[in-house]
């Protein structure tokens, strides 16, 4: 990424004051309420190991940027990417995008993307037909399911109009079978608490019928058809 000096590193290895800073500057104002995370339960995750996070430090060494993992007993979620506000669109995201799927394993690797048809550019919150084209450039493709991010709190609502995406190795097939995904989201569900067994969960789960292969498609191509 030329022009924006920057060094990766483990969240984890920082200082809790970069780390509260990292979540007041970069987390915080990059998500709505309903989807982001507060500061004593970030802390926790990243003191505790619940989470992986990689932070893109700046020549000050604050945090510009970041990228928060959740690990699951069958796939990895990519529950956060974030750019701090005012420094978006110059590589910060992609790069940490990249040094995910590089170390990502044999197992599916997820991620959340919110649909430009449904969600709209916000000066603080962004862009996400940005996302979508950054995610493209990475050959990131949506998983065909419907698909909405559970109640992450009770007192936090569902997110609509969301695609659920695959990163990783397996992102060069065309295909994913229905039962990794079935058991990633059931596992999902349950460690957010979101466990109620109504219309929206079963449509979900009825998409992803046992034995079966659900297909992966680029993700520009998905949003220009459903958009």
């Amino acid at each position: 990424m030329q022009g924006t000096p920057m060094t990766v590193v483990d969240a984890a290895t920082l200082a809790d004051d970069v780390l509260e800073r990292l979540h007041e500057r970069v987390l915080r104002p990059s998500f709505a309420p309903d989807e982001a995370i507060g500061l004593e339960a970030f802390m926790a995750d990243v003191r505790g190991g619940t989470s992986r996070v990689w932070a893109a430090l700046g020549e000050t060494g604050e945090a510009d940027a970041a990228v928060v993992l959740d690990r699951y007993p069958m796939a990895d979620l990519i529950s956060y990417l974030a750019v701090r506000p005012g420094l978006r669109g110059g590589g910060r995201g992609g790069v940490l995008l990249a040094h995910v799927q590089a170390r990502a394993d044999e197992r599916p690797l997820f991620g959340e993307v919110e649909h430009p048809a449904y969600h709209h550019a916000d000066p603080v919150l962004g862009d996400p037909m940005a996302r979508v084209r950054l995610y493209e450039r990475l050959g990131i493709k949506v998983v065909e399911v419907p698909f909405f991010v559970p109640r992450l709190r009770p007192s936090s609502r569902r997110v609509g109009g969301m695609m659920l995406v695959v990163a990783g190795r397996h992102r060069s097939a065309g295909f994913i079978e229905a039962d990794v995904v079935r058991a990633f989201l059931l596992a999902y569900r349950d460690a957010v608490g979101d466990d109620v067994d109504d219309a929206l969960w079963r449509a979900v789960l009825a998409a992803l019928p046992r034995g079966r292969r659900v297909p992966l498609t680029p993700i520009l191509a998905h949003v220009d058809r459903r958009g």
